[in-house]
């Protein structure tokens, strides 16, 4: 959970919107964010919020494999970043048997 809040702001504009909202790692070597996500759906009844804390917990499962098509840009308030993006879920990945294994 978080009680950052530029977090909130991202949780009311996805409720105020269609629901859908992407993350992305970082490159654990280079601490730079990776261009590959996975979509989630928000919605209130995914959406907890600790009264006495304010801390925001959102319970959540991937859905749709993307890629960032070119750079991201902060919202009109500077708490998020926005970005064009390409759903990728039936694009075949190559991996080795190893890299399945550790991604299981």
């Amino acid at each position: 959970g978080s009680n950052d809040p530029k977090f909130l702001k991202l949780i009311d504009h996805v409720l105020d919107g269609n629901g859908e909202i992407g993350m992305i790692g970082l490159n654990p070597y280079t601490d730079k964010p990776l261009n590959m996500g996975v979509s989630f759906t928000i919605t209130k009844d995914n959406v907890k919020i600790n009264a006495f804390t304010g801390q925001v917990t959102i319970a959540i499962r991937g859905e749709k494999r993307f890629e960032v098509q070119g750079a991201p840009w902060l919202d009109e308030s500077d708490s998020f970043y926005l970005a064009d993006l390409e759903i990728v879920e039936d694009r075949a990945e190559i991996m080795s048997q190893e890299q399945k294994e550790e991604a299981k």
